[in-house]
């Protein structure tokens, strides 16, 4: 039985609100038995938790209360008893359960809080009752036919299990030190801090994928994983401690703006940050911007019942956290952290458990927002290249200055390497322009390389002011968006490869460059249709009456152009009004604005891209808009030994 789309989401949602609850809660009942494979229809979504849980997760989630939390009981069960109601789901939560048993006595649920799986929900990792507990209980109150259906689902996994204490557990207790902040969602919630939920699913994967892969981890490991290794989640629990020495300072600063040509109040971010957008354009209220919140250091603590896992975890979990960031915008550099102590053996910063030859940039530098600022920098450098030749003098006059430009550094490589490596290709920038601004045609072989550095779903063109060549956009198509998606929607969107892994060591920072290539891989591996579409317009859904008979038409970028023929042809050898008329010039210039470029034929080599840059560029000095050093010494290009 699927759970619906509206009841995932909620239980989601309700998993990462409840991430700084320190009193433990499940599913249970039949929504988590659904979510274990069990053949039901599930109402609701049903909580169990302690007496002090109940009244946090009440408290936590107060707006969406329907019935606040209380002594209840009916002929069958007591409890402390609430419900809340989230996107038109109901949820109800107990503590302290107590059911009445044949014989007239009430007996309460006893070690449940032992009998808790786990089940990964789009990366969210959400506590459920255990289907050994959840029948023991159908058991003792003579359920008979859900204890079939679950006796059924555990006999199909051939693993039903008695349910007993288990004798040992094995702890990892670490130290992280916070390098960078976090872009937290719950930025104005006490106890906002990095979420088990985000670390263990990613710790998860790390380790799956160096043991060599799900498959061989299940033959020569089925005890590290839960359940039967459905979900790829390894049996171990995962806690954050407690955070210290939360940094202050940092905050963003909000404020209210009203607009009065549309009567709406939207609450903005003074001033810029660099790499943070979510918070572009405002918000309608200020609880939904993004805020950024840092701590110096994060204890957590790993246990579990298989000391051989909790061994792995022990001699893996350094190169995790050295490697990896968390939170918003992660790949940018926020969100890094490093282990500097485990079982109370401080450790220091060891970058030779780096892969060898990893790139990293050398900043003197241990601000904060000095750092972004370089990464912003480097990042725009390397893929659509630097224009901040338009400013303002010291009166607010515009002025222009041709030596505030960088070409793109990847524009660069690809035009070194033309002559050397077939087949010869030029970038799309200028296909873009020849096709969507009416430029004359000089694109070589053009190719959507720019993906490869991670794909956006649209390309803003905006004037250059200091441009005056025939090459620039025309002034009467400022700002226009070119819209693109894959041909076939298989995928929906490339996440840039490159990774930036800020490590504060002293009075510097270094800003290790880590590839992730596994979203470009599967593409040019498992993709057999190697296209984009690019347009003006991204979707049309339109409906019209010719004679009796009425049509609906819906396209959206990405699906085969083909589907306009069969209107186009319609409208087309009919007698139209029009109204209709107007609607065949639509759909003919829609489809007429439709265009496909491939991405490069060879894979990419991220490191001879790399090694071109800091041979061209060993050193360089990162500006910020008003062309003012960002550090006051230059930015070096090294590699680890």
């Amino acid at each position: 039985m699927k759970i619906e789309k509206k009841q995932k989401d909620t239980i989601c949602f309700l998993t990462q609100k409840l991430e700084s609850m320190s009193e433990k809660w499940a599913v249970t009942g039949s929504f988590g038995q659904v979510l274990q494979g069990v053949n039901v229809v599930p109402k609701d979504i049903d909580i169990i938790s302690t007496r002090v849980g109940v009244r946090k997760i009440q408290s936590i989630l107060k707006e969406f209360t329907q019935h606040k939390v209380s002594y209840s009981a009916t002929n069958s069960m007591r409890s402390y008893f609430g419900v809340i109601e989230i996107n038109s789901c109901k949820i109800e939560f107990f503590g302290e359960i107590e059911n009445l048993l044949k014989n007239n006595t009430w007996e309460p649920h006893i070690e449940w809080e032992k009998n808790i799986t786990e089940i990964v929900i789009d990366s969210i990792v959400v506590p459920v009752i255990t289907l050994e507990y959840e029948l023991l209980i159908c058991n003792k109150l003579f359920i008979t036919e859900r204890a079939i259906l679950i006796e059924k689902r555990l006999s199909s996994q051939s693993q039903i299990r008695t349910i007993q204490t288990p004798i040992a557990m094995y702890k990892l207790e670490f130290t992280l030190k916070q390098h960078t902040p976090l872009i937290h969602f719950q930025h104005d919630q006490a106890g906002a801090t990095l979420r088990a939920t985000e670390v263990k699913p990613k710790l998860d994967k790390f380790i799956i994928e160096k043991l060599g892969g799900i498959e061989k981890v299940k033959k020569e490991h089925p005890d590290w994983l839960v359940g039967n290794g459905e979900h790829a989640a390894l049996d171990y629990k995962f806690r954050i401690e407690r955070s210290n020495g939360k940094i202050e300072g940092i905050k963003l600063q909000f404020f209210e703006d009203y607009k009065e040509e549309d009567l709406k109040k939207r609450w903005k971010m003074k001033g810029n940050y660099p790499m943070l957008l979510a918070n572009m354009g405002g918000k309608p209220s200020v609880s939904e911007l993004k805020d950024i919140i840092q701590f110096q250091t994060i204890e957590c603590l790993i246990f579990s019942f298989c000391e051989s896992l909790v061994k792995e975890i022990k001699d893996i979990i350094c190169l995790f956290f050295a490697t990896c960031n968390f939170g918003n915008r992660n790949n940018k550099g926020f969100g890094s952290f490093s282990i500097i102590k485990i079982n109370n053996v401080d450790l220091n910063w060891d970058e030779n458990k780096l892969l060898p030859q990893t790139f990293f940039l050398q900043v003197d530098t241990c601000k904060t927002k000095a750092i972004f600022e370089c990464i912003d920098f480097f990042y725009k450098w390397l893929k659509s290249g630097i224009n901040f030749t338009s400013h303002k003098d010291r009166d607010g006059n515009w002025c222009c200055d041709k030596l505030r430009y960088k070409k793109s550094l990847l524009f660069e490589y690809l035009d070194s390497i033309r002559t050397s490596v077939p087949p010869k290709y030029s970038w799309e920038k200028r296909w873009l322009k020849e096709n969507y601004f009416t430029l004359p045609s000089l694109a070589n072989n053009p190719k959507f390389a720019r993906a490869i550095l991670g794909l956006a779903d649209k390309t803003t063109f905006t004037r250059a002011k200091c441009n005056r060549s025939g090459t620039d956009v025309p002034y009467d198509q400022n700002n226009k968006v070119v819209y693109n998606a894959h041909l076939g929607l298989e995928v929906d969107r490339i996440k840039s490869p490159i990774t930036f892994k800020p490590v504060i060591i002293g009075s510097l920072t270094k800003i290790y460059i880590h590839i992730n290539k596994e979203n470009i891989d599967y593409l040019y591996a498992n993709v057999s249709e190697k296209r984009f579409l690019f347009s003006e317009r991204e979707k049309i859904d339109i409906q019209y009456r010719i004679g009796n008979n009425q049509y609906t038409f819906s396209y959206h970028l990405g699906e085969d152009p083909g589907k306009f023929d069969v209107h186009i042809n319609r409208l087309a050898s009919s007698h139209l009004d029009d109204n209709l008329k107007a609607l065949l010039e639509d759909l003919i210039n829609f489809r007429k604005s439709i265009n496909a470029l491939a991405i490069p034929d060879l894979i990419f080599d991220y490191d001879a891209f790399l090694s071109f840059v800091r041979k061209a560029h060993p050193t360089f000095t990162a500006k910020n808009f008003q062309w003012n050093d960002i550090v006051n010494t230059p930015i070096q290009i090294l590699k680890t030994k």
